[in-house]
């Protein structure tokens, strides 16, 4: 060693930097770092020839085959390298940034498909969506898959809408099977409605369903249109006198049918292939109802029981009761990634006239309902009016009905911190009744009782107002207690007077309504699911 440290040190450094000396072992360095004059030269010039990379690389490599000063052993997958600690510090400033970037981008198309349901997703610039469908290295698992990412993605800004086709277009058929089909299936749905937000909603719940199809079963998954179902559930039975609850269930496939029955079509045929709608476990009057495209909850109703309807096995299923101490009956449900959240009323202080509102979920697949923190709201009316419950994106919103401004507060509950929080205030004064649903990812509509349509932006935090007009039969109608319920349908929304047979609208995203004159059971309560109608296997 002392025979090393005798030998001249050549320095090099890059541009800026302070050189760094090196031991110039034989054949280590070549002979030309001396200037004219026989002076070493000690200046602060990056050297750029090649070569040096080359001697260097050779001579750390006969270092490791020899095992010269190697003082640490690194393990990696059972495999044991030696190492010297000073070199593998001196190394370190020479790992740059893009060869790690380069690496991790490649695990994240190679996992793509895992990433695609995360919400994290949502949040990606369109410029990284592209470059990730730009590779043969792009894992997707069903192409179904991708689009529903793809839809996701879409929704979650107005901005994106335009970007669609971009994204559809940008992917290489020949890295994903039968995706020629998929891309004329979904661009021709977007010829036919230019405004992609009124089916891209629709789209995902169908691709949810994976086209309902199964294999060998002879139907082309993509010669398929999804329809709406809407479903009357409960209500009172026939007959004049008759004012038992029922467990019946009644459908409508679209809002210019006839006639409500349990027998829905799923096959565009001559003549068409039907499947009947079982009756609910339970019967109910006025029952509380919540749907996600997929499955149908109710409770409440009378009791506490509650049940699930799942549109792709067409059964009902029980699930754990509402807790005895909390009234269904006057409850606000609400679904999100599964989980069913439920909003009550307290019991009254009666030297305040005061409610407080109790707030539990029911998680998929627990035993049992939970109670969570609830919004720290007061209701001073004397009415048991029932708040409205909706989900968007991961948060649960609550609005309540009532004339001080505490009651009209919006407030917002954010799932992963189990936290309520005031995001907003309700844009009128003095109504008694409120009921709601979600159409899109982040809009939440809502119809107060003098008929107005408002659509609330989770996002934004703004209000907007959805047409002026009030159809006659609204005028003048009294809804001091909840005698409205409301539905999405498609990506319209259905109102109906629970007390009123006849007495139905629908209402459209640019504020159009249209009386529907259409009977069904009173008291009871509204649902949508997405049913694929096949057309006819090709022969």
């Amino acid at each position: 060693m002392a025979n090393m440290a005798a030998r001249r040190m050549v320095y090099f450094s890059r541009a800026g930097g302070n050189g760094r000396a090196i031991p110039d072992v034989e054949g280590f360095l070549p002979d030309h770092t001396e200037d004219n004059a026989g002076e070493e030269d000690t200046s602060r010039t990056a050297y750029n020839d090649l070569s040096v990379h080359s001697c260097v690389s050779e001579r750390l490599r006969s270092f490791y085959k020899e095992d010269l000063f190697t003082d640490i052993t690194l393990k990696a997958n059972n495999v044991f390298i030696r190492a010297h600690k000073l070199v593998l510090a001196a190394s370190s400033s020479f790992f740059e940034y893009y060869d790690l970037a380069s690496d991790l981008f490649l695990h994240i198309r190679k996992k793509f498909f895992l990433l695609l349901p995360k919400e994290e997703f949502l949040d990606i610039p369109l410029e990284l969506f592209l470059e990730c469908l730009d590779s043969n290295f792009l894992v997707y698992g069903e192409e179904d898959h991708l689009l529903i990412g793809m839809c996701r993605w879409t929704c979650f800004e107005v901005s994106r809408f335009p970007a669609f086709k971009d994204l559809i277009n940008y992917v290489q058929p020949a890295f994903i099977k039968r995706w020629n089909e998929t891309k004329e299936k979904a661009l021709a749905v977007v010829e036919s409605y230019p405004d992609l937000r009124f089916w891209l909603d629709g789209w995902f719940c169908g691709s949810q369903h994976h086209r309902l199809s199964t294999p060998g079963s002879g139907i082309s998954r993509y010669r398929t249109t999804m329809k709406p179902v809407l479903m009357s559930l409960g209500g009172v039975g026939e007959g004049m006198n008759n004012h038992d609850p029922v467990r019946t269930v009644d459908c409508i496939i679209s809002w210019y049918s006839e006639k409500w029955r349990p027998m829905i079509p799923t096959v565009n045929d001559n003549p068409p292939e039907y499947i009947e709608v079982p009756l609910m476990l339970y019967p109910r009057l006025r029952p509380v109802v919540v749907c996600d495209g997929t499955n149908v909850y109710v409770t409440g109703g009378g009791t506490n029981c509650t049940e699930m309807y799942n549109s792709l096995t067409n059964k009902w299923l029980q699930l754990p009761d509402v807790p005895y101490n909390a009234d269904a009956s006057s409850a606000a449900l609400s679904v999100l990634d599964g989980s069913l959240y439920l909003v009550v009323h307290n019991t009254i202080d009666p030297t305040q006239q005061r409610r407080s509102f109790r707030f539990m979920v029911l998680h998929k697949d627990s035993k049992s309902w939970h109670d969570l923190e609830s919004p720290n709201v007061r209701n001073t009316s004397e009415f048991n009016k029932t708040p409205s419950l909706v989900s968007s994106l991961s948060s649960i919103y609550l609005l309540t009905c009532g004339e001080t401004y505490e009651e009209k507060l919006i407030w917002r509950y954010d799932v992963g911190l189990n936290l309520w929080s005031v995001v907003g205030v309700q844009p009128l004064v003095g109504y008694n009744h409120i009921c709601s649903c979600t159409v899109y990812n982040h809009l939440i509509f809502i119809i107060f009782n003098n008929s107005i349509l408002y659509s609330y932006n989770t996002i934004t935090q703004q209000w907007r107002k959805k047409g002026d007009r009030q159809p006659e039969d609204f005028q003048g109608v009294a809804t001091l207690y909840n005698s409205f319920i409301s539905s999405k349908l498609g990506c319209e929304i259905v109102l109906a007077d629970e007390s009123n047979t006849n007495s139905m609208y629908l209402f459209s995203l640019t504020g159009r309504r249209s009386n529907w004159l259409n009977k069904r059971r009173l008291y009871s309560g509204l649902g949508y699911f997405n049913l694929g109608l096949f057309e006819p296997p090709l022969m």
